[in-house]
């Protein structure tokens, strides 16, 4: 009997540019309007898969403090949409092929996983959108 580990990974990620827009979120409809603002302002200097950090270290009274971005090969500061380096980290990782009204779920299950094998939890941790609701055509 499995006890579920082969789906999860520990893996290294490496040090990346990103351009992206943080401020609070209140609906996840919201995205799509942030990540069509990235993808017309960086167009051809995004290099990789769409992406959002939950950053629970701030306190937010109604909904969540979200920064939404793109892995940049160049920094991009125009309004809203700001450039840093999110540092090397190893992360525990999972893929999510399915619906992406089960995403809360399958979180669920990684964080179980991990608090199981006595592994901290990440401040800021993040969704990496392969495809999906967020995509510029969601159906690819």
């Amino acid at each position: 009997m499995s006890d579920g580990s082969e789906q999860y990974k520990y893996k290294k990620v490496d040090e990346m540019l990103i351009a992206s827009i943080r401020k609070p979120l209140k609906k996840r409809d919201e995205l799509r309007e942030r990540f069509e603002s990235l993808r017309n302002t960086c167009n051809n200097l995004i290099c990789g898969p769409a992406f959002i950090l939950y950053h629970y270290d701030t306190p937010i009274e109604d909904g969540l403090d979200v920064e939404a971005g793109y892995p940049v090969t160049q920094p991009v500061k125009i309004d809203e949409i700001k450039s840093r380096t999110l540092k090397e980290m190893y992360a525990l990782t999972t893929v999510h092929n399915g619906s992406y009204e089960q995403m809360h779920e399958v979180s669920r299950k990684l964080h179980e996983y991990r608090s199981s094998r006595g592994l901290a939890a990440e401040l800021s941790p993040r969704e990496v959108y392969l495809k999906g609701p967020f995509m510029e055509n969601p159906e690819d």
